[in-house]
């Protein structure tokens, strides 16, 4: 379910052009609403406000609704490089 919920902004996320951890991810946590919508979403340290911009607007369109809860986290990570 998170990962479905995730998926329409996938690439909207990496066209950020997002930092990386040394494992090629972006984590992220976020905390939605009952209904849906996102209230939080917190960014690994090193993000510049450039980069920080253009994921919260790929990420405010996300939903997830947190069914029996007002709000439910959730962590996730983007792969968004590859080691060669």
């Amino acid at each position: 379910t998170i990962v479905r919920a995730f998926l329409p902004a996938e690439s909207a996320v990496l066209a950020c052009r997002p930092p990386v951890d040394a494992r090629g991810r972006l984590t992220v946590h976020a905390l939605f609403r009952s209904n849906g919508a996102p209230a939080e979403v917190s960014l690994p340290d090193g993000v510049s406000r450039e980069v920080a911009m253009c994921l919260g607007t790929s990420l405010c369109g996300v939903r997830m609704p947190a069914f029996r809860a007002p709000t439910a986290a959730v962590d996730y990570e983007y792969l968004v490089a590859i080691a060669r």
